[in-house]
């Protein structure tokens, strides 16, 4: 069992929003899903989007968007 899926993939993810590169995290992931026998980031496109990518946690993929994101954090700082 791995938080891979739902730690590091996450925050590729959230970084792929902003336009972070990712080059330690990128690694991090490649090696342990080497480990895995799992495929979520794609060598080849540098995306989570690798044969198993639907076992991840992906922002975008539940259509949350950096603005969505940064809205709602607007919308909890005003009710404080």
């Amino acid at each position: 069992m791995t938080d891979l899926p739902f730690g590091l993939c996450t925050f590729k993810d959230i970084a792929a929003m902003v336009n972070m590169p990712t080059p330690m995290i990128d690694e991090i992931i490649l090696w342990n899903q080497s480990l895995i026998g799992k495929e979520y980031l794609n060598p080849r496109t540098g995306m989570i989007d690798g044969r198993h990518a639907s076992e991840c946690i992906l922002p975008s993929q539940m259509g949350l968007s950096l603005q969505s994101l940064s809205g709602r954090r607007q919308q909890v700082r005003t009710k404080l």
